[in-house]
């Protein structure tokens, strides 16, 4: 089987499980705090693309936060998310809990806030915000902070996790070496219902879109998939900043008027290969049309291919894994999803 080449060199936090606490609540918590950790900490569970133990690089750190009790100021540094009870979801205007991170290797001010922001009994609304250049500022135990060029990516939204009923997870965690792309998904059920894809996009020109701070944070109802075709190709739920704030496709592969992966149902008749399918980032937002460019290391997979599939099932196996209809690189380990 031809595997495609990667352009980054990834590190994992794979398989990650995270069993049902007792409640909704303090399992959304448990995994919410999780995935804050993973991305700034270098913790014994990453690993390279061999799954041997590794050093995480260029990760996020934190720039300040909030634990509904005490607000921190922009560029303190201080991470008040110590324990799952500093996560406090409220609605705006009553105190709650929130964090904003920072990572230098996609932009000098590219930023990304995290908001339990809602009222929620089970902790399974977020609202999240990305920030390319200007970073955010201001905040208070019951105002999130803001930013000039932010683009709210989920807004007091399901964000997945264990959702509204206490649930087991996986979680997964990807970045690339230099920091420039992340992704995280929450699995139960057999599906992704948390995904997160956001890192710096390759660009057609360079010199013409320089912030390329992307986001797509979507989370849904347990055992519900948001790697999706509705929700990456036929809705613009990409985030970024061009000449302004825009809105984005992740336009795929179309034949006869189908969307290839969805009429390509067998795997090669020549080759006994499943397709790795190309994909590009197009704007449709006024001041910013046009076809931007691609996100590194992603293609999109027929939707016959189950989710936690790995490719490829000979050799050195498991160098891939699809995910609803995305295929990324993995690090030649099973993949779990339930």
């Amino acid at each position: 089987m031809a595997l495609p080449s990667l352009v980054k060199t990834w590190q994992f936090v794979p398989n990650y499980a995270i069993a049902a606490t007792g409640t909704a609540l303090g399992t959304n918590r448990t995994i919410l705090k999780a995935i804050k950790d993973f991305l700034t900490t270098d913790a014994a569970e990453w690993v390279d693309n061999a799954s041997a133990a590794t050093t995480a690089s260029n990760l996020w750190t934190v720039r300040y936060s909030c634990d509904s009790v005490a607000a921190g100021a922009a560029g303190d540094g201080v991470d008040r998310w110590d324990s799952i009870t500093d996560l406090v979801w409220a609605n705006a205007a009553s105190p709650h809990s929130w964090i904003v991170l920072r990572n230098t290797a996609i932009g000098a001010g590219a930023e990304l806030l995290i908001s339990c922001e809602g009222t929620s009994g089970s902790g399974h609304v977020l609202t999240l915000a990305i920030s390319p250049s200007a970073g955010f500022t201001g905040g208070t135990t019951t105002a999130r902070p803001t930013a000039t060029d932010e683009s709210v990516t989920l807004s007091n939204a399901a964000w997945g996790g264990a959702n509204t009923s206490d649930a087991s997870v996986k979680v997964h965690v990807m970045k690339s070496t230099d920091g420039e792309c992340w992704r995280v998904f929450v699995c139960n059920g057999g599906q992704a219902n948390t995904a997160w894809l956001i890192g710096k996009a390759a660009a057609f020109n360079a010199s013409a879109w320089t912030n390329r701070l992307v986001g797509y944070t979507q989370g849904a109802a347990a055992n519900t998939s948001v790697v999706t075709n509705a929700l990456l190709n036929t809705s613009a739920n990409l985030y970024g900043r061009g000449a302004s704030n825009m809105t984005m496709y992740l336009a795929a592969m179309y034949y006869a008027s189908t969307l290839a992966n969805v009429g390509v149902t067998t795997a090669n008749d020549l080759s006994s290969a499943w397709p790795f399918m190309p994909q590009q980032l197009i704007s449709a937002t006024a001041s910013n049309r046009g076809f931007h460019g691609y996100i590194n290391d992603f293609w999109y997979g027929s939707t016959t291919v189950a989710t936690g599939s790995t490719y490829p099932t000979t050799g050195t196996q498991h160098q891939f894994v699809q995910l609803g209809v995305g295929i990324f690189p993995w690090c030649q380990v099973a993949a779990q999803v339930t």
